[in-house]
């Protein structure tokens, strides 16, 4: 929140901080309470893939993906910079974005784990240089076009050159779980 003075004041914190010093205060309590927060705020569970340097396929789950831009048509990714599969996002050619189904919550799980092969056993094709899944509501064949790093991720910006979509509802995360349905209301 900016005042007439030009600085701005963060939520917890009370002290002001300059506009050119966007550093946080060192706070666990503010921490602690953003992430029970945001876990109460639903999101919709990805998968985003890639290819290594390798050449080797690598993924993650995603929570933190939204519509970026319609013109061109993009999305932006938030990938921990802790990642494994970090590199291979922020820093490749392309990658691939997938809302997981409802049904695919072993798939999401799959891809949360610390497994160093997250495609054994899968089906996946590859499009335009990225590793696709299939029975997913909607997929995304992106090309990377802008990175931000900031704090602990990056945001990734991809242009997107591919979409499929099918109809199902979406796998959903909410309060630290993916027990959940979305139901139309009436």
């Amino acid at each position: 929140m900016a005042d007439h003075t030009g600085t701005e004041r963060w939520a917890g914190a009370s002290r002001r901080w300059p506009d050119h010093d966007r550093r946080r205060p060192d706070d666990t309590t503010l921490r602690g309470t953003f992430r029970e927060a945001m876990s109460q705020v639903p999101a919709a569970v990805s998968v985003i893939t890639a290819r290594r340097d390798d050449g080797r396929p690598t993924g993650l789950v995603a929570t933190a993906v939204m519509s970026y831009s319609t013109e061109p048509p993009s999305l932006a990714v938030s990938v921990s910079h802790r990642a494994r599969s970090h590199a291979a996002i922020a820093g490749g050619t392309s990658f691939g974005v997938h809302f997981l189904a409802r049904e695919q919550n072993g798939l999401a799980m799959a891809f949360a784990s610390p497994a160093e092969d997250k495609f054994a056993g899968l089906n996946w094709v590859e499009v335009a240089g990225a590793p696709m899944l299939s029975g997913c509501v909607a997929r995304f064949v992106c090309v990377r076009a802008a990175t931000f790093p900031h704090g602990d991720h990056t945001l990734v910006i991809g242009d997107v050159v591919e979409v499929v979509s099918a109809p199902g509802a979406p796998l959903v995360h909410l309060d630290r779980s993916m027990a959940w349905e979305v139901v139309p209301a009436s």
